[in-house]
């Protein structure tokens, strides 16, 4: 029996396999191979909630979320606001939340004076929780 496997192991040997593999582009996959390697990067974050004040794109889209940013820090001096580039919107975000629950405090009083307000998603950074 064990010179029958060897057997065939050597005849086995003898053939060669041809095989082609072949490559092809999708930009789906592509994307989502983009979207993983910015996630994976972000090590020092967690995955939060914040204010989105507004979003802007086209022309003059800086100018209008840094006035955006100075009428709200006007207005509400105690939240911490930034201009976040994520192509090609520039988006006004105030505030950094862990969970959901605790934005809605904050988004109520907000969505007063700034209507088109919502609470979405963020990326927070770790070192400002660090003190």
């Amino acid at each position: 029996m064990r010179y029958y496997l060897t057997i065939i192991i050597i005849l086995l040997s003898y053939f060669t396999i041809n095989a082609q593999v072949k490559v092809y582009n999708n930009a789906d996959l592509d994307s989502l191979v983009a979207k993983h390697t910015r996630l994976a990067a972000k090590t020092n974050s967690y995955l939060g909630y914040s204010i989105q004040l507004g979003a802007f794109s086209g022309n003059y889209s800086k100018s209008k979320a840094e006035n955006l940013l100075n009428d709200f820090t006007s207005n509400f001096s105690d939240f911490t606001v930034n201009i976040v580039f994520d192509s090609p919107y520039y988006k006004v975000m105030a505030g950094a939340y862990i969970h959901k629950y605790e934005a809605r405090y904050d988004y109520e009083l907000i969505k007063k004076f700034y209507p088109q307000a919502i609470i979405v998603p963020y990326f927070i950074d770790v070192k400002n929780f660090i003190k």
